[in-house]
């Protein structure tokens, strides 16, 4: 019975010292975790402050985002504003320039229509200066009067007046167009 407890003394030492080995292990593991535990709490710490920095961050950015998407969206419609007055202007522009156009081609016919029913009037007094009773001085140096007689003179004032009312009537539709362009 001897050798039986000694090999159970021998076992329970061997298995005390096994357990102090494991012991030790555990312990050394253990100092080693509250060491990173520490290290976490502190970065922990830390890492709320970050947090808190980036969320303040992130609020003056959205801020400043919503400040700038406001401003755009104020120049933005500034600017289809000034560009649906520009398109307005660019097609007031063609409207005066097509009635201007008009009015011109009128004014032109008008002023061709008093020319012609001037020189109609002024062609039957175009005549030799000798057959007058009066040379004149164009005359007595051997060319031709281009002045009408007083019959004549009588005959070219309706026409005259006509090419004036022509001019009138012309000058009057231009200013109706440019106050309707108002």
């Amino acid at each position: 019975m001897a050798g039986k407890n000694m090999i159970g003394t021998v076992l329970g030492i061997a298995f005390d010292i096994a357990l102090m080995i494991l012991l030790g292990v555990a312990i050394f593991y253990g100092i080693r975790l509250n060491r990173q535990v520490s290290a976490i709490r502190s970065g922990r710490k830390e890492l709320e402050k970050l947090i808190a920095d980036f969320t303040q961050a992130t609020t003056r950015a959205e801020s400043a985002l919503s400040d700038l998407r406001q401003e755009v969206g104020g120049s933005l419609d500034a600017t289809r504003k000034a560009s649906l007055k520009a398109g307005e202007l660019c097609d007031d522009l063609e409207f005066l320039i097509k009635r201007g156009e008009k009015v011109a081609d009128a004014l032109e016919t008008g002023i061709r229509a008093g020319n012609k029913t001037t020189a109609r009037a002024g062609v039957g007094s175009v005549e030799p200066a000798m057959d007058r009773d009066e040379p004149s001085a164009a005359a007595k140096r051997g060319g031709r009067a281009l002045s009408a007689a007083p019959e004549d003179r009588v005959v070219a004032a309706p026409d005259k007046s006509a090419a004036k009312k022509a001019r009138a009537k012309s000058k009057s539709e231009l200013l109706k167009a440019l106050q309707d362009m108002r």
